[in-house]
């Protein structure tokens, strides 16, 4: 059964921007895996099946290949993640929790080649990562395992602590991290070229941001576009609209004429379509302010609007 719960706390930080706080469990009783975000390879179309009540990642190939399940809730922050697993035979050569935030950072406790525990952080483009964390563990017994990572605090500093089938293993502060770094999608996942893992017993704490964001239906746009705002001239919201061909992590970010960061509208993975944010700048000076969506690492584009107050 999937149960998702929130508790609205109103908080003027930023103008436009409240944060929910809410509880979400899944234990894939409902046989299936509905408002789940699978990112995989991207030349290959992987998914999960859910059988007996748990959820199956089975794939093999002469390509090590990728799939990751983000939970339903979006980017969040001060989230407490938990999940079981248990190999099915050929393990993974990777397995376990994964946050991906902006511009491709992760963050990944996880079991490799089914003896070794770590907790890593590094980019995806870059491919550059530090190892904060790394034991000995058993995952050859064909038993379930548990595994559970809190993430608590808010930029510039977080503190991450693990814990291994109920057993709190390490404890690590980092320090320098940017706003929209702090706010992060996260699932579990498994990575290899012959993979038979086993997920089940997912719960989680959260704190959501959200803006104003709706969707358009039924439309499959072929081209990444920003739209110019509107109204513009405006006083003191306006509409931005944008679309993306591909699924991909979106960010939208506002900056003032210096290049300084004002807002970040959007931060988090969204599917291919339409979407438009609304901007509240009610707190802010007469101007010209620019707007920057940034799809993945390689999609950018920037647009002025002028707010009159």
């Amino acid at each position: 059964m999937r149960k998702v719960s929130f508790s609205l706390v109103v908080c003027l930080v930023m103008s436009g921007i409240t944060f929910a706080q809410g509880t979400f469990t899944d234990n894939f009783n409902d046989g299936d895996m509905a408002g789940w975000i699978a990112i995989s390879n991207e030349a290959w179309e992987l998914y999960p099946t859910v059988e007996s009540g748990q959820c199956h990642m089975s794939f093999s190939s002469e390509d090590e290949n990728a799939l990751g399940m983000f939970s339903p809730v979006g980017a969040v922050s001060e989230v407490s993640f938990e999940v079981k697993g248990k190999s099915g035979g050929a393990g993974a050569y990777y397995t376990g929790i994964l946050a991906i935030s902006a511009e491709g950072n992760v963050l990944e406790y996880h079991v490799m080649e089914g003896d070794t525990l770590q907790l890593i952080a590094g980019n995806m483009v870059s491919g550059d990562f530090d190892v904060f964390y790394e034991a000995p563990v058993n995952t050859s017994d064909g038993n379930w395992h548990t595994m559970k990572i809190d993430i608590s605090g808010t930029a510039p500093t977080i503190n991450i602590t693990i814990w291994w089938d109920g057993v709190q293993k390490h404890t690590e502060q980092v320090n320098d991290v940017a706003e929209d770094e702090a706010y992060a999608h996260i699932g579990f996942f498994s990575y290899g070229d012959n993979v038979d893992m086993w997920f089940d017993d997912v719960s989680m704490t959260y704190t959501s941001i959200t803006t104003d964001v709706e969707e358009v239906p039924n439309i499959m746009p072929k081209d990444f576009a920003l739209f110019q705002n509107y109204p513009n001239p405006f006083n003191p919201y306006t509409k931005i609209s944008y679309s993306i061909s591909k699924s991909g992590f979106v960010t939208l970010t506002v900056y003032d004429i210096l290049g300084r960061k004002i807002q970040t509208l959007m931060n988090e993975f969204q599917k291919q379509g339409e979407y438009i944010v609304t901007f509240d700048a009610n707190k802010l000076s007469s101007g010209f302010y620019f707007y920057k969506l940034k799809v993945g690492s390689d999609l950018m584009e920037t647009k002025k609007m002028l707010l009159l107050q």
